[in-house]
């Protein structure tokens, strides 16, 4: 049941994703398709046992009719509305999963292709993982320039201990499980820290979305948002996956990347806020114009 979860998931999000690059243009557009070519590649198709003459052949298929429907709705049926594009991929993943399972030689396909077209999952966990690590931080400032925007050094005051509460959380985690220092304070498990970020972390994609060169690429409305709840949902069903096959190596190894990479960025995105933001005066943080 695990493993048709996971998978169910993967390929929702992965036909989803579809329907959003068919609405970028130029070379945004192929470097997203020459991606999904790599995901397709990385699953082991070949290895199904559909067509023992020609083993490439499962794979070829896939890319080929993916790539055509994502081409006819980027370039002709432009005026296609994004829910039946999206309709469109999945009903063609939903025949390909159908001739998969009905001439496989495989016993479990679904299982083999959840394991073995793990790499990409996993990629895209660590990179939601790195994107997300600043933004507890960034949510703090945020919030406290943007609901008390003649704070002044109170707003500086205020940002100063609940980032050092944040990351003295962090830190005392990572002093217990190195056992450097047992305390025997109560902290706040890391996939909380995590999901608080994803979510947080929501704000901060539209702002970088908004202000920088990615609003060429796509807008945020519809499609960076789509983007972003796509990559998060990869990493979750990814860590629920190994969380709920009880994964020691996975689970630890992803604890390991969520403390580090939170207590690094963490402490690096206040130090960037404190030294640019902080004049003496703390009037910086009266404004929410200095958009991070």
């Amino acid at each position: 049941m695990g493993f048709w979860a996971f998978g169910g998931g993967i390929l929702l999000v992965f036909t989803l994703l579809l329907a959003v690059f068919t609405e970028l243009k130029s070379w945004f557009y192929g470097l997203a398709m020459g991606l999904m070519a790599l995901f397709l590649a990385t699953l082991g198709l070949d290895y199904l046992g559909l067509w023992p003459a020609m083993p490439k052949g499962v794979l070829t298929v896939g890319l080929v009719g993916y790539l055509a429907l994502s081409f006819l709705f980027q370039s002709f049926w432009t005026q296609v509305a994004f829910g039946l594009r999206w309709l469109a991929f999945v009903f063609l993943t939903f025949v390909f999963g159908l001739v998969i399972a009905y001439r496989s030689g495989l016993g479990a396909p679904v299982a083999f292709l959840s394991n073995f077209g793990m790499l990409v999952p996993m990629g895209i966990t660590l990179l939601f993982i790195f994107m997300t690590a600043h933004e507890v931080i960034r949510g703090i400032w945020y919030g406290l320039v943007r609901y008390n925007p003649e704070g002044g050094r109170s707003n500086l005051t205020h940002f100063s201990i609940l980032s050092l509460i944040y990351l003295g959380n962090l830190g005392l985690i990572l002093a217990e499980r190195r056992q450097f220092w047992i305390s025997g304070f109560y902290t706040i498990d890391l996939i909380w820290w995590l999901a608080l970020a994803a979510v947080v972390g929501i704000g901060g994609f539209r702002q970088r979305n908004r202000s920088t060169y990615l609003r060429l690429a796509f807008p945020f409305a519809p499609v960076g948002a789509f983007v972003y709840l796509g990559l998060g949902t990869v990493a979750f069903l990814t860590m629920s996956f190994h969380f709920a096959n009880a994964n020691d190596a996975f689970v630890e190894m992803l604890s390991d990347v969520v403390l580090y990479s939170y207590l690094g960025f963490g402490f690096a995105f206040m130090a960037y806020l404190l030294s640019n933001f902080c004049p003496g005066d703390g009037r910086a943080f009266s404004t929410g114009r200095n958009g991070v």
